[in-house]
């Protein structure tokens, strides 16, 4: 089957990007800074958060680019297995002669949807958190702004912890089921 030769390429890419997010998002949760509770801690926070900012829109678009490539290797193996590329398979449970059964590159799409969808789940906690930040960095922008220390207290930056956190699970889940999918298919 020569098509499974750039499947197995793209797959290994995919494996590395969602890892590397990891390590980007597990990095980023440790440099969120504490709530600000003066003028230097505000200016030190907004320097952190543009750092930390930066690092999730890197990681943001690894998942991404992982979930495309993840997109692209089913669609190229629905038409690669299928008998003729102009009438693709209908679905992964197809590859391999359908019916069922364990059939590697099948289980390995299957496993690459599960990625995909966890690959952009944690894209989506990523985006909101990066508009967050944005965010933040106008309010700690100007000093001494009404209403802005209730805005960016403990529950909020608890908040967005949380959210990079659930990014970074959902990258992990991700990353494992991406590299156990491709291993399935260099067998």
């Amino acid at each position: 089957m020569r098509w499974t030769v750039p499947v197995e390429q793209r797959a290994a890419d995919v494996g590395h990007r969602c890892a590397r997010a990891c390590v980007v998002l597990a990095d980023a949760a440790e440099r969120l800074p504490a709530p600000p509770t003066d003028a230097a801690a505000a200016a030190d926070a907004r320097a952190r958060l543009e750092v930390v900012r930066g690092m999730l829109a890197d990681a943001s678009s690894d998942l991404d680019l992982a979930a495309s490539s993840m997109m692209a290797i089913e669609l190229f193996a629905l038409r690669g297995a299928a008998a003729s590329p102009m009438a693709p398979l209908a679905s992964v449970q197809h590859v391999g002669g359908g019916g069922g059964g364990d059939h590697p590159v099948r289980l390995a799409l299957s496993l690459f949807q599960g990625a995909r969808g966890c690959a952009e789940d944690a894209s989506h906690y990523l985006d909101r958190c990066c508009g967050s930040l944005r965010t933040d960095d106008a309010l700690l922008a100007v000093p001494g702004l009404p209403g802005a220390d209730g805005l960016l207290g403990d529950e909020h930056f608890s908040d967005l912890r949380a959210d990079v956190e659930a990014a970074l699970d959902l990258a992990r889940v991700s990353a494992v089921l991406a590299i156990i999918a491709h291993w399935l298919l260099e067998r």
